[in-house]
């Protein structure tokens, strides 16, 4: 699915995208207040700036996602998939109320050892 008809869906009323691939694309201060991202692929899409709040996010692939400025409050994050290279694009997210039982990447190290 492509940047265009996926808003073209979420303005006509669809809410749910759960498991689509979207890996790759560009939504730019996109509003999608409670956009159902539950199982998708959105690994190396640019979210910067967006607006997500109560998005549900459980079990996606968030893979080199770029969500730097990005509004999550009261998403839902539990098992979404994080590499932690990429907790750097996150660091000014705002996450407040935001349920975060996150897992992280295979390529993961901890980083106290």
């Amino acid at each position: 699915m492509d940047a265009k008809e996926f808003l073209q869906r979420y303005q006509s009323g669809d809410r749910d995208f759960s498991g689509v691939n979207m890996g790759g694309l560009k939504l730019i201060r996109a509003d999608l207040v409670e956009v159902n991202l539950t199982g998708a692929d959105l690994s190396k899409g640019n979210l910067i700036l967006a607006y997500l709040n109560r998005a549900i996010f459980r079990g996606a692939n968030l893979e080199h996602i770029k969500l730097s400025g990005a509004n999550l409050d009261r998403a839902n994050l539990s098992s979404a998939n994080f590499d932690l290279d990429d907790i750097g694009y996150a660091m000014d997210v705002t996450v407040a109320g935001t349920d975060s039982g996150l897992t992280f990447g295979t390529n993961a190290q901890d980083p106290n050892g």
